[in-house]
């Protein structure tokens, strides 16, 4: 009868962990395909603003869940996993619990129930992140399915015989591109996540030559996208983003130097269809003019590929002056390094400064504070908001100070567990100044804290915290997670949640169920401990006593 350290023998034949570890060799790509298709489903359903539309892709994410927790490597979560997971639990329980006294209890339901959809997707990003997943794993299926939403909006406006969209936004009757998503806000912020994400990818010298070279050709025709939306807090989001890309790299100048050809090349595809007023404006005031929107895919596709080609170019004459360096000795490697790097900020920070300076008119540091101040009392006066075209992005007039006014309004009067969930609403309705219609106060931060009080605002603000600790302890220490995709993962963060910041993109699955598969991954990365792998019966017996024999040996000879 075979034993039990025999019966584990793999020339045996198959026993239960030979066969778990080829289940856990296969799942990689099974995952990245589920989660590309939640991804761009949630694009397409609207956004997943409906919770009607959100729920059979829920259910499809619950089921991912599962299959991974049965099929979970050995690993021991602990510390800040812990804390985000139970921060985010605790939310959604207590936007359901806050239906007792909000005003509108089923609203209050309704988003405990999307919380609860946001804590699944967090929990299959911590089951979903391995070691040996790459970029065929979670991190690069979101990647797709986020450039993918913002492709398809670009294509709808560029190509309209697709008949993807209308061309207005129904409910709205505009002309800021909204397709899939619904929302043109929504629809920026998931461009935002896509470039900080594309930008990462490209500046991570781990990443494979193919996928530089995709993710580099997709920028261009991504910031497109995010400019046709003429979102001004999607733009703050992307830039954020891409910023905080380059801080967390592992050689930020490095990141600038790579990002220069790809600013370029948006920049000019920017130029080139803004050249088209039909495509940004509205095609009913230029007839005839959206029939050249076609012309302009193969133009922003070539556009895309010659700054793929300058990137490849630069990042393989950066690796090859660091191999020079290394050969040399550690003082001249040193020396040269911080030479090259001081040259290369010195050029960044004076073509920037140029760029201000030449913007800021004849008069300079004046005109800059003139505008400054000028932005700072419309927003604040609550002037009436700029009109639909590109002019909107350099005002901040508009209605989000009374928005926030309601809610510190409201916080004041309910500071510890807030009005209830979705109360806000009724807030306003008591406490405007502004005959409008409005049912968020577009800041997650004052609308958790008017909702659901200091409760609510300290359970969000500690998943907040989680996440930067561990981004930051991944950018400390290279583990599971390399640091450029840490800083891809981290800029795709930071947009969403300088979105959420000053919009309601929180309400859309299709944004913020990505953002928590990231947080998930990064989570997992900063605290994640492998289990010792089984041993046969008896081997840990002999082993400890082996130990014990060795330290009394020891013993013996220090006495």
């Amino acid at each position: 009868m075979a034993t039990g350290t025999e019966a584990r023998d793999p020339r045996t034949g198959l026993d239960g962990r030979r066969l778990r570890a080829l289940a856990l060799r296969g799942r990689d790509p099974l995952v990245a395909v589920a989660l590309l298709a939640i991804v761009v489903a949630l694009g397409l359903r609207r956004g997943g603003y409906a919770l009607a539309d959100a729920l059979p892709v829920g259910i499809g994410l619950v089921a991912v869940g599962l299959a991974l927790a049965l099929l979970r490597p050995a690993w021991r979560f602990r510390g800040g996993v812990r804390v985000a997971v139970a921060a985010l639990a605790g939310l959604a329980a207590w936007t359901a619990l806050s239906a007792a006294w909000s005003p509108v209890p089923d609203v209050a339901v309704s988003e405990a129930q999307r919380t609860t959809l946001y804590l699944a997707a967090l929990a299959v990003g911590v089951l979903a992140a391995r070691r040996d997943a790459g970029l065929g794993g979670p991190l690069g299926a979101i990647c797709a399915g986020l450039t993918a939403i913002a492709l398809l909006g670009l294509l709808s406006r560029l190509v309209p015989d697709l008949d993807l969209a209308p061309l207005r936004e129904p409910a709205f009757d505009l002309f800021r591109l909204s397709y899939p998503t619904g929302y043109w806000n929504a629809q920026a912020t998931a461009s935002a996540m896509s470039l900080a994400l594309l930008f990462g990818l490209v500046a991570d010298r781990g990443t494979r030559v193919s996928v530089t070279w995709l993710a580099a050709t997709a920028i261009p025709a991504v910031t497109v996208a995010l400019v046709l939306s003429v979102s001004r807090g999607g733009t703050v989001a992307a830039v954020l983003g891409v910023a905080t890309v380059v801080v967390l790299a592992r050689r930020p100048l490095q990141a600038i130097v790579l990002l220069v050809p790809l600013a370029l090349a948006a920049a000019a595809g920017i130029l080139l269809v803004v050249s088209e007023p039909a495509l940004v404006d509205d095609p009913a005031s230029f007839p005839g003019a959206a029939e050249a929107g076609p012309e302009y895919v193969p133009l922003l596709a070539l556009l895309g590929v010659v700054a793929a080609v300058v990137v490849l170019l630069l990042r393989d004459r950066l690796a090859k002056g660091e191999e020079r360096a290394a050969r040399l000795g550690r003082t001249g490697r040193r020396r040269r390094a911080l030479l090259r790097e001081v040259l290369v900020g010195t050029a960044a920070i004076a073509v920037v400064v140029a760029a201000i300076g030449f913007s800021a008119d004849q008069r300079g540091v004046f005109a800059a504070r003139s505008f400054v101040e000028t932005q700072r009392e419309s927003f604040l006066g609550g002037a009436a908001g700029p009109g639909d075209d590109l002019g909107r992005l350099d005002s901040l007039a508009g209605n989000r100070s009374e928005l926030y006014r309601v809610a510190r309004s409201t916080f004041a009067d309910h500071p510890l567990v807030g009005i209830g969930a979705g109360g806000y609403r009724v807030a306003w309705l008591e406490k405007r100044q502004r005959d409008e219609f409005v049912l968020n106060a577009h800041s997650l931060p004052w609308e958790a804290a008017a909702e659901l009080g200091i409760v609510g605002f300290a359970l969000l603000m500690t998943l907040a915290a989680t996440v930067l600790v561990a981004v930051l302890r991944n950018r400390r220490r290279a583990g599971q997670l390399s640091r450029g995709r840490n800083a891809a993962v981290a800029g795709a963060l930071v947009a969403v949640a300088a979105s959420c910041v000053v919009d309601w993109t929180w309400q859309f699955a299709a944004i913020v169920v990505p953002a928590m598969l990231l947080a998930g991954i990064v989570l997992s990365a900063a605290w994640q401990t492998a289990h010792r792998p089984e041993e046969p019966p008896g081997r840990g017996r002999r082993r400890r006593r082996r130990r014990r024999g060795r330290s009394g040996r020891r013993r013996r000879a220090a006495a």
